[in-house]
């Protein structure tokens, strides 16, 4: 089974999948959509995937990424 690393900032800033080498697969804005395990584990399961929360080097890289695709400041970002 392949491992999915999901984050969620915890500060509404972003959400995001990575895959087991920490590469990020997609990323989105909390007030578009939310990732919810006890929803979507049952069906990615059944594709192969376990889905597991990440750990903080993958949420400061992903708080990196939020910074490139919305043009925040290091601290608006939560990293600071």
């Amino acid at each position: 089974m392949k491992k999915l690393h999901f984050i969620n900032t915890g500060d509404d800033l972003i959400e995001g999948v990575f895959n087991e080498k920490g590469v990020l697969i997609d990323a989105w804005s909390p007030n578009d959509a939310c990732w919810r395990n006890e929803y979507f584990s049952g069906f990615m399961s059944v594709l192969g995937f376990d889905c597991v929360e990440g750990d903080e080097d993958l949420e400061d890289t992903l708080r990196r990424h939020a910074m490139e695709l919305w043009g925040l400041t290091a601290e608006e970002a939560g990293l600071e």
